[in-house]
């Protein structure tokens, strides 16, 4: 009785839903909704394509997508999440043009980018610097930021090498 009465009440409340603009967002035939339903994951360069999250890593690495909507783009932006430590430079693409799409129900990379973050002043610790990555990407429902926080190991100073005597 319970059962019936539910479904009665759904099935009354659904067109009205619907006139009002209201309406629950409808699956695809993989049973994922339109919308935010992406996330975003952090990787060593290299690492397999596995749908796995790596809180701490060199200071050159991956932002890999996954299940987002087909040709969603993503704006990302790192912030440095230590006192007195500022993010000075970020090599990598800040706006991602997402390829696939998890409306067919896949749970597949969707994209991937390689970013090197330089900072202002030294780790406080040997862990490195915290970091918090935050996403935009369009075709949200409501809110389209991700964000995930991780560590970031500093980079090895560069050799500028041996200078060359210009007369040899």
């Amino acid at each position: 009785m319970r059962a019936r009465l539910l479904s009665a009440t759904t099935a009354l409340a659904l067109p009205a839903l619907m006139v009002l603009g209201a309406a629950p967002a409808i699956a695809d035939k993989g049973g994922n909704a339109p919308g935010n339903n992406g996330t975003i994951k952090v990787a060593e360069v290299g690492a397999p394509d596995g749908n796995s999250n790596d809180p701490k890593v060199g200071c050159t690495f991956e932002l890999r997508w996954f299940n987002f909507d087909a040709k969603a783009t993503s704006k990302v932006t790192f912030e440095s999440q230590d006192k007195g430590i500022t993010i000075t430079g970020v090599t990598g693409k800040t706006t991602v043009v997402l390829e696939d799409d998890a409306a067919k129900g896949d749970s597949d990379l969707d994209g991937r980018e390689i970013y090197t973050l330089a900072f202002s002043g030294e780790p406080k610790n040997d862990q490195g610097y915290l970091v918090n990555v935050v996403t935009n990407t369009t075709g949200s429902n409501g809110n389209d930021s991700k964000s995930k926080m991780f560590k970031v190991k500093p980079c090895a100073p560069t050799d500028p090498g041996t200078p060359t005597d210009p007369g040899t």
